[in-house]
């Protein structure tokens, strides 16, 4: 279940991130900034 909560988690940085830069294209998601919040968040990426 640990990979479910970190997909959530991921989705809801990244929608949140999408609307707040009238981002509606999942093609272009910033995968850096994602990243990089999900490391502020503390989680464990490979």
């Amino acid at each position: 279940m640990a990979v479910c909560l970190a997909m959530g988690e991921a989705a809801g940085i990244d929608a949140d991130h999408s609307l707040k830069h009238m981002v509606v294209d999942v093609h272009a998601i910033d995968v850096q900034y994602l990243r990089a919040r999900l490391i502020e968040e503390g989680a464990y990426l490979l």
